[in-house]
């Protein structure tokens, strides 16, 4: 079973959302890109929620920066994953705008483009040590 459609089983009870992000994101709007890893963007507020999730998955985590979290996957074969998370009011403006797609033979959705750019740039200055 793909990532994917282990996270949608996994959120679906909850009614938790998700989007997918970076890499993978970018494939489905139509621009070529390798990728090594799954990117989520979450609600700030599921944290907890998402961090039972990934980790009854089988998934350890290896790296907490408290915006992003980084998660190594329990088979080789399958991708590694790491967690974005935003403000709830972030995440329901990303989430009226976003895309629906497939991938892997799932039901994902994708932020629009402009989204993307603007997660693109949080996560440069982020790391750079600027406030967001």
């Amino acid at each position: 079973m793909s990532l994917f459609e282990q996270l949608n089983r996994a959120a679906a009870p909850t009614r938790l959302r998700f989007l997918v992000i970076a890499g993978h994101a970018v494939i489905e709007h139509g621009f070529q890109r390798g990728t090594e890893d799954a990117d989520i963007l979450i609600s700030r507020d599921d944290r907890h929620v998402w961090m039972k999730i990934v980790t009854d998955l089988g998934y350890k985590m290896i790296r907490d920066g408290g915006a992003f979290m980084q998660f190594e996957s329990p088979e080789p074969s399958q991708w590694d994953l790491d967690l974005m998370m935003v403000a709830a009011e972030t995440f329901g403006r990303f989430l009226a705008t976003a895309k629906p797609a497939t991938l892997e033979g799932v039901a994902i959705v994708v932020p629009s483009l402009a989204h993307l750019l603007a997660l693109k740039i949080h996560a440069s200055s982020t790391a750079e040590g600027c406030a967001p």
